[in-house]
C-alpha cells in the first residue's frame, strides 16, 4: 500500500512539474507577443539600394511668345538618382532640362529655335522622356521613363 501511495505521490509531483512548466511557457509565449517592447517595422528597401520617384503634370502650356514651355516636373528627395527630362512633340525634342539631383523641379524649359518655327497654336498630344543618372559617376541608367502629355499651344 505504501507503494501506491510513493506513486501516487511521484505521480501529483510530476503533474505539478508538467503544470509548473507549461505555465513558464505560456509566461514567456506571452511576454513574447504582447509585452516585450518591438521596434517599428522597416519598410522593404529595394534591392540594390535605389529608387526613384517622380512628380509631374501631365499637362504642358507652350507660349509661343516667349518660347518657353511651362510644366511641372519634379525630382523629390527621396530619390536617390538624378534625373533629367525632355519635352518630345511629333518626334522632336522641343525641350529639355540639364539633371535635377532630389529635391529639384523644373517649371519652364525654353523651346528649341527651330519648334517654335512649326508648332501652331492647339492642342497636341506629346511626351516627356525621362531619363536617370547616378549621382555619383553620373552615368546614364538602362531604363528611360516616357509620360504622355497634353501640350497646349498658344501665340
Amino acid at each position: 500500500m505504501e507503494t501506491k501511495e510513493k506513486e501516487s505521490k511521484k505521480h501529483r509531483l510530476l503533474l505539478l512539474l508538467l503544470l509548473l512548466l507549461l505555465l513558464i511557457f505560456a509566461a514567456a509565449g506571452a511576454w513574447a507577443l504582447f509585452i516585450r517592447p518591438r521596434a517599428a517595422p522597416t519598410p522593404p528597401q529595394p534591392s540594390g539600394g535605389s529608387s526613384v520617384t517622380l512628380t509631374y503634370s501631365d499637362a504642358v502650356n507652350i507660349d509661343l511668345s516667349s518660347g518657353e514651355a511651362a510644366l511641372l516636373f519634379a525630382n523629390p528627395e527621396k530619390s536617390t538618382w538624378n534625373a533629367a527630362v525632355r519635352l518630345v512633340l511629333q518626334d522632336t525634342v522641343a525641350a529639355q532640362s540639364d539633371q535635377l539631383s532630389p529635391g529639384r523641379e523644373v517649371t519652364v524649359l525654353a523651346l528649341a529655335d527651330d519648334v517654335t518655327r512649326t508648332l501652331a497654336p492647339g492642342s497636341l498630344d506629346g511626351k516627356l522622356l525621362v531619363s536617370f543618372y547616378d549621382p555619383q559617376s553620373g552615368e546614364k541608367a538602362m531604363l528611360d521613363a516616357e509620360i504622355p502629355v497634353t501640350v497646349t499651344v498658344t501665340e
